[in-house]
């Protein structure tokens, strides 16, 4: 047998499943655990999508994110000029 197959076996045969069906037609929902990653990040989700603060995105998160904004457009624009540097000298005949 395939050994990712048999992997794959084993990884199902261990999950447990989160809907488990009951007799009739009642299906009882098992409630998973929340790891605490999940509720920082659900904090930080619930900060960025504040209506009340109309800063834009990239101001909310302070001064560290406003430098990795302004970087990100400064090398997309001197990429582009290179981009057409290059293509004017691509241009050019016998160069």
């Amino acid at each position: 047998m395939n050994p990712s197959l048999r992997f794959t076996q084993k990884i199902l045969r261990a999950a447990k499943p989160l809907v488990v069906p009951t007799r009739g037609s009642v299906v009882e929902k098992c409630t998973p655990k929340v790891p605490r990653a999940a509720k920082k990040f659900k904090q930080l989700q619930e900060f960025y999508q504040d209506e009340e603060n109309k800063k834009p995105i990239f101001l909310k998160g302070g001064v560290k994110d406003q430098i990795l904004y302004r970087l990100t457009v400064l090398s997309c624009i001197v990429a582009v000029g290179l981009q057409g540097y290059y293509f004017y000298n691509m241009a050019q005949p016998g160069g």
